[in-house]
């Protein structure tokens, strides 16, 4: 839950992180339909299983349906033929880094050889913080004609994600930023 949190906290901290594509060979016809594909249990392996939770899952789709509604899409059931298929992704890759140091040499004066300006042997050579996880957020929402096997539109946030959990408006918030590339229909 906290790194689904995560992606969408670190969103919301503005427009940057945000980008699209748009497949100008695939068109948007008057009327377009649309059915929902995009939980956990798509199969995608871009999938974290860590945010497998229902409730935020519920608020991510009711975000985007949202949002195509917005643009004149109408959504039909998902047994329904439909024009595209709308699908999301989440990603959340964890490192671990390790802070940058003042260094410089300090400690007690010279006791012996070997140990080097400064040293002894009760004297470690760093005192290195605790590494710091770091965790880089991507999420991603396709519009594809799977008749025709191509993507019409994607939208991008990727960045480094935080740790509070997220609120239906900051979800709303998110997509709404990631939707305002998506064509409406004509």
């Amino acid at each position: 839950v906290l790194t689904l949190a995560a992606v969408l906290v670190a969103a919301c901290s503005g427009t940057s992180g945000v980008s699209s594509e748009r497949n100008d060979t695939v068109p948007i016809p008057s009327g377009a339909t649309v059915n929902f594909r995009g939980t956990t249990n798509t199969g995608s392996t871009r999938v974290d299983p860590a945010v497998a939770n229902d409730s935020v899952h519920h608020m991510i789709q009711r975000a985007i349906v949202a949002q195509l509604r917005q643009k004149g899409y109408t959504i039909v059931d998902s047994g329904t033929p439909a024009t595209f298929t709308v699908r999301y992704f989440l990603r959340v890759d964890v490192k671990t880094a390790y802070a940058a140091t003042g260094g410089g040499v300090s400690g007690p004066p010279i006791t012996g050889y070997g140990l080097g300006y400064g040293r002894t042997s009760e004297t470690p050579l760093s005192t290195l913080p605790p590494p710091e996880q770091i965790k880089n957020a991507s999420f991603e929402v396709d519009l594809v004609d799977e008749k025709a096997g191509r993507t019409a539109w994607r939208g991008i946030y990727a960045g480094e994600a935080k740790s509070s959990a997220p609120s239906e408006e900051r979800i709303n918030s998110l997509v709404g930023k990631i939707f305002t590339t998506l064509p409406a229909v004509p």
